[in-house]
């Protein structure tokens, strides 16, 4: 049984997130170093910064109708991006690894992918793939 496309979609976009954290990861994380002297902040609040303006985009978009397929690929990403960056500052600051300045960034990159998320999932719209197998269009 094939994917539904959103689903399909969220799994896409883990798969770039985990390939930018690791990305992230190669350079900020050299063998000798500690990786608070290469860095590794930079890389996040770049990447924070940049999924709150994607998101921002994508959902503005989203509400002025030129993007009517939740299923699309920029949507979801947006989503699972946020919620990801989100979870990260909140395990950042639960081991007190991270400055009460920044708690307010990464809460509402949190609550905007789970919102985008929560969308989707429960976005009726799509029927599965299957579905229409076999079936002709109407005449």
């Amino acid at each position: 049984m094939p994917l539904q496309r959103k689903y399909a979609n969220i799994v896409y976009s883990l798969i770039t997130v985990l390939c930018w954290t690791g990305l992230i990861f190669f350079f900020a994380y050299p063998s000798n170093d500690p990786p608070a002297d290469l860095g590794l902040e930079r890389y996040l609040f770049y990447t924070l910064f940049f999924a709150l303006g994607f998101g921002a985009i994508v959902v503005a978009i989203k509400f002025l109708k030129m993007l009517r397929d939740k299923s699309n690929f920029f949507y979801v990403f947006a989503g699972v991006l946020n919620a990801c960056v989100g979870i990260l500052g909140i395990i950042l600051l639960l081991v007190g690894a991270l400055d009460k300045m920044w708690v307010e960034l990464f809460t509402i990159s949190f609550i905007l992918g789970v919102a985008i998320i929560v969308e989707i999932v429960l976005d009726k719209t799509q029927q599965p793939a299957e579905a229409n197998e076999g079936e002709y269009p109407p005449d």
